[in-house]
């Protein structure tokens, strides 16, 4: 419990991706397909990178998963195991947080 900054960090973040999961939910409902099509064609190039830097993240969030084995408590306290399942969380979620981000300024009408 020394690192308690990590779960407020970590409250904070998987406060902003559920927030931006609902805007994207609620603005996928009241579009039209074919616009949301295009729209996100338009902006292909920034999904993808952002897309790329959560393929580059991802084996944090596995990382994190597999922490929880019960052989790893018999080598490490549980405190340790902790601390590296929150530092892994935090670095995973911002990139998360970009992606869902770029996917919903995409759903937003083109610059002219």
């Amino acid at each position: 419990m020394k690192y308690y900054i990590f779960n407020i960090i970590d409250t904070i973040l998987r406060m902003a991706i559920v927030f931006l999961l609902f805007y994207i939910g609620f603005r996928f409902r009241s579009m039209d397909t074919d616009v949301i099509k295009s729209r996100i064609f338009l902006k292909y190039d920034k999904l993808n990178r952002a897309l790329n830097i959560i393929i580059l993240v991802s084996p944090l969030f596995l990382l994190s998963a597999f922490l929880e084995y019960p052989g790893l408590k018999m080598y490490y306290d549980e405190d340790t195991i902790h601390l590296i399942q929150d530092i892994c969380l935090v670095i995973f979620q911002p990139g998360v947080i970009y992606f869902l981000f770029v996917l919903s300024k995409s759903l937003n009408r083109p610059e002219l």
